[in-house]
């Protein structure tokens, strides 16, 4: 029998802090020897409160023991790659997962190496300077950045914290960047998603990237009223909703939600019916595609992510729209165990929601 350690460490503390109080107390004591007796009462019914408080956080400490095995096996947690998916998306929830110890599987839908959206593995700067866009602001805010090398890095550093192409510390292109080399290097791998087993990641969660290629690979028929989700993908959302697994989406997988009936609330038409949840916003997608910075083969120009997510029943307001506008690390807890956030940005903090949601470790699993 091992007693968990965090419970223990908490149940030590309010043992500590009841032991002061009891010290305080019975200092306190010698000086009432000529007080009313009334007054010597109601201090050994205080005394007799805080031993009772010390016996009852000993017994939670005891209660709260469970058995555990010697060598017990990781979280972990399943991520699933489209193609055209953001590398910004994928990286920042990776990174927040292996630094908390949980072990991370890559799947995509045939296994092997999916296809990157090209913008997001090039700096903004490179994006507007290499781009073959008909747009006179592209083209003329490229020809100003060729000719400054200052004002290149002030581009790239402003877009970047905006979630709008990669920066020098998540570069897999420098080698310097260990972990961003790794990830790069596993995503050539990946496995299919016919291998993904739910059962597997009920201790960690299963996540979903983004990116503008999302709705072209994941939705059959997009943009027409009969859209619906890729028969693999929704086996695995399915199964992971009805089997109380969280779940974590950004930026345009929030909206694939929208297109999943939770087998625990048949009476819902959508996972994020009736529920707050968000994405990249339509205006941000419609900017963009005006500028001509999106791969050809992955603009959308019918489907857009808060639209899907408002015709799954999402309750998203403009008020919504135009914070996740200005805050784009934003997350919303769509339910109890389904995290969304607006993009790039919140893919990492997507990540440490969906740790912080895991069960209790007292909690059977």
């Amino acid at each position: 029998m091992v007693v968990d350690r965090e419970l223990v460490g908490r149940a030590r503390k309010t043992v500590l802090c009841a032991g002061e109080i009891a010290v305080l107390l019975v200092s306190i004591e010698p000086s009432l020897a000529g007080a009313q007796p009334v007054r010597t009462v109601h201090l050994r019914g205080r005394m007799r409160r805080v031993a009772a408080m010390v016996w009852f956080s000993l017994a939670m400490a005891v209660a709260s023991a469970r058995p555990l095995h010697a060598a017990e096996a990781p979280r972990q947690v399943a991520i699933i790659v489209g193609e055209g998916y953001q590398w910004e998306e994928v990286y920042g929830a990776f990174k927040e997962f292996v630094a908390a110890g949980v072990r991370v599987d890559l799947f995509s839908r045939d296994g092997g190496r999916p296809q990157p959206q090209k913008s997001s593995l090039l700096t903004p700067s490179e994006n507007f300077m290499g781009s073959d866009s008909t747009n006179r602001v592209t083209i003329g805010v490229g020809r100003l950045l060729s000719k400054s090398k200052l004002l290149r890095r002030v581009t790239d550093a402003t877009l970047f914290q905006m979630g709008f192409g990669i920066g020098r510390r998540i570069d897999p292109r420098r080698k310097d960047n260990t972990l961003a080399v790794q990830l790069e290097d596993r995503l050539q791998h990946t496995r299919p998603l016919a291998e993904l087993d739910v059962d597997h990641y009920r201790s960690g969660g299963i996540y979903l990237p983004g990116g503008n290629g999302t709705y072209h690979h994941w939705v059959i028929g997009h943009g027409t009223p009969k859209a619906r989700l890729d028969p693999a993908l929704e086996r695995v959302l399915r199964d992971a909703a009805k089997k109380q697994i969280v779940l974590g989406a950004v930026c345009h997988a929030s909206g694939l939600l929208a297109l999943v009936v939770d087998p625990n609330e048949p009476e819902r038409p959508s996972m994020v019916h009736g529920r707050f949840a968000i994405g990249l916003p339509d205006p941000v997608e419609r900017f963009i595609n005006l500028l001509g910075l999106i791969d050809r083969e992955w603009k959308m120009k019918t489907l857009l992510p808060i639209a899907l997510l408002r015709s799954g029943g999402a309750k998203i307001s403009s008020l919504r729209v135009g914070y996740a506008i200005l805050n784009p690390r934003w997350v919303v807890r769509t339910s109890h165990r389904i995290y969304t956030g607006v993009g790039p940005k919140a893919a990492g903090p997507v990540a440490k929601r969906m740790n912080l949601g895991r069960p209790p470790p007292w909690r059977s699993r």
